[in-house]
């Protein structure tokens, strides 16, 4: 009789693993099924929010532009690009010192920019000038502040009006105002 016994014990232990592993297969599939449901949903959140802000930013009638942190522009909404002359996406990758250093000796040798990354604040500069695309130079009023990252500053947000204005004859008092050298 024992060898009876043993063939019953082993199918029975062999039978019980066969409908643990479907168990756990079925259990693993739920889980799967759940885990890609969470993904689709994050992603289509994430891409609705990426939709959402950049309509807002293709919406602003100001100037915006992203600036990384080694100082290449990293997006620019339509009335960047249309102000600096650029076609869509025509100012990514560049160097935001071909826009925001005109390099004339008459104005300020301090970079706007350069302001930002030494002080970590907001800086609003009312007499600037900006050098399109084609490089012809505009009188330009500019707000320059760090943008934050997880944790730590990422690079730099610049703000500009669409219309640019004519400088006036308080420049030579903003650049005085700024501690800057003629």
């Amino acid at each position: 009789m024992r060898p009876w016994v043993d063939w019953v014990l082993v199918t029975s232990v062999l039978g019980l693993m066969a409908y643990r592993q479907a168990l756990s297969a079925t259990s693993n599939q739920r889980v799967l099924s759940a885990l890609a449901e969470t993904v689709r949903e994050r992603t289509a959140s994430l891409q609705w929010l990426s939709d959402h802000h950049e309509g807002i930013l293709a919406s602003v009638g100001e100037g915006v532009i992203g600036v990384d942190a080694s100082g290449d522009v990293t997006f620019a909404n339509p009335a960047a690009a249309a102000t600096l002359g650029a076609a869509g996406d025509g100012l990514l990758g560049t160097d935001s010192c071909a826009i925001t250093c005109a390099g004339s000796p008459e104005l300020c040798h301090r970079c706007v920019l350069d302001l930002v990354r030494e002080t970590g604040t907001a800086v609003t500069r009312p007499n600037e000038e900006f050098v399109r695309v084609d490089g012809t130079r505009f009188p330009v009023e500019v707000t320059a502040a760090p943008r934050q990252g997880p944790g730590t500053a990422s690079g730099m947000v610049l703000v500009f009006p669409r219309h640019h204005r004519a400088l006036g004859d308080d420049a030579d008092e903003e650049r005085v105002r700024l501690g800057c050298q003629p």
